[in-house]
């Protein structure tokens, strides 16, 4: 099971290896009302190398990434923060049993915690 986390409507994807890789989640907010008035929080970034680990089905990875927040924490109309810190957690599975968890603990108090959830479509796969 993901730990405790916001539900969140998203589209993301990953490419990871040992040697890094790249992350993007486009979360929308509105349906949730979880993210204090964001419509959108895009997280984009580069995977670290070496930040990838397996155990049986779960893999976790971390990265810096640029992260756009619409409309700003503070009334902007668009805000955009570079080198934030974001670690993500997944389960292999399809709808239902694969999961996502993002955590950014920069926006994680703001927000009132993580953010992910369940797939309801598609599929993430761990391979070793």
């Amino acid at each position: 099971m993901p730990k405790k986390s916001i539900p969140s409507p998203s589209d993301f994807g990953f490419a990871v290896t040992p040697d890094g890789g790249t992350f993007v989640c486009s979360m929308a907010g509105p349906v949730t009302g979880g993210f204090k008035g964001l419509t959108v929080m895009l997280v984009q970034g580069p995977v670290e190398k070496g930040s990838l680990s397996i155990t049986g089905n779960t893999a976790r990875f971390k990265g810096r990434a640029t992260v756009v927040l619409v409309p700003g924490m503070n009334k902007e109309a668009v805000q955009i923060f570079n080198d934030v810190g974001f670690t993500v957690t997944v389960r292999a599975g399809g709808p239902g049993v694969g999961w996502l968890t993002v955590n950014v603990p920069a926006f994680a108090k703001a927000l009132g915690g993580d953010t992910g959830g369940f797939l309801k479509l598609g599929r993430i796969s761990v391979e070793r």
